[in-house]
Parts: C-alpha cells; structure tokens; sequence
C-alpha cells in the first residue's frame, strides 16, 4: 500500500501534508535568517571590510526574500529556487571573502 493509499484511507492525509510543509518552510526561515546573521559576524569583529558587509548584505537579502516566499506561499514548490541559490550565495560569499583579503 503505498504512502498515498494509506492518506487516502485515513482522510487526514492534506491536513498532515499541510502541517509537514508549514513546520519545513518555518525552519527553513528561521535557518537562513541564522545564516544571514551568521554571515554577517566577521564583519562585526573587524575581520573585514565594508566591501565583505555591503555584498553579504545583498546576498543576504535576496536570500531572505527567496526564504520569504517559501514561509509565505506554504506549500513547497518554491523550494528548488532557494536551494539554487543556496549555491550562488555560498559562491558569493566566499568570493568577497577572496577578493577582500587579497586587496
């Protein structure tokens, strides 16, 4: 019997699948504002420039409006976008990390 089947039977299957998608897209949230946060400290304890600062906070924010539009639309179809970039961002950061300690 397959995962469907079984919702299917118990007729609660959209109210759970609501409930898992709700808790995901909050923690995802809740995550990548941690991260934002996260990016932002070498900044903080004078490790970097305000050129590391300005890019984190774009990548930042563009991050958040992805996550945004995640928590908001409460379902899961929007997910692939954040995970695509995911992967700019992390190119990003460490890139103004490169070019910020060599100059």
């Amino acid at each position: 019997m397959t995962r469907s089947a079984v919702w299917q039977a118990d007729g609660r299957g959209e109210e759970i699948l609501g409930t898992i998608e709700e808790d995901i897209s909050k923690y995802l949230l809740a995550c990548i504002l941690t991260l934002v946060l996260i990016t932002i400290l070498p900044d903080g304890i004078g490790m970097n420039s305000s050129l590391y600062w300005f890019g984190t906070m774009l990548l930042g924010r563009r991050f958040l409006w992805y996550a945004w539009q995640l928590f908001h639309k409460q379902n899961l179809w929007p997910a692939m976008p954040v995970f695509g970039y995911s992967i700019v961002s992390l190119f990003g950061i460490f890139a103004l990390l490169m070019i910020d300690h060599c100059s």
